[in-house]
Formats: structure tokens, sequence, C-alpha cells
């Protein structure tokens, strides 16, 4: 996982939702990238807070 990512314009944002929306999906991501993130999520909490834990330090520095 990493920090940032490029920022999407509102109407792109609306032009994705209404295509997922058409296609019926359960989850609607404005950012394919992340979609790797979202699995992790859901199939191990763990190592997603983990994992979000060290992108946070290193973003923030050491908690102190």
């Amino acid at each position: 996982m990493r920090a940032g990512g490029r920022a999407v314009e509102p109407a792109e944002v609306a032009d994705i939702v209404v295509k997922g929306l058409r296609d019926e999906r359960f989850l609607i991501l404005t950012h394919p990238e992340n979609a790797e993130v979202a699995a992790l999520r859901a199939t191990d909490p763990a190592a997603y807070l983990g994992a979000m834990s060290a992108l946070w330090q290193a973003v923030d520095g050491p908690a102190g």
C-alpha cells in the first residue's frame, strides 16, 4: 500500500458511479488500484490494520 494517488475530478467520479450502478456492482471504486486493499480489508482485517499502521507511520513518522 502507498499513500497518495491521483486526484479524480468530480465529473469522472460521477461517471464511474453511474456506470457502477448501471452494472449493479456492490462495490464501486473510484480508484481501481485500491481493489486489492479493499480485498485485504475484507479478508484479513489484522493484516490490513498492520499495513495501514505502517503506512501512517511512514507518512507521519513514528508515534511517540
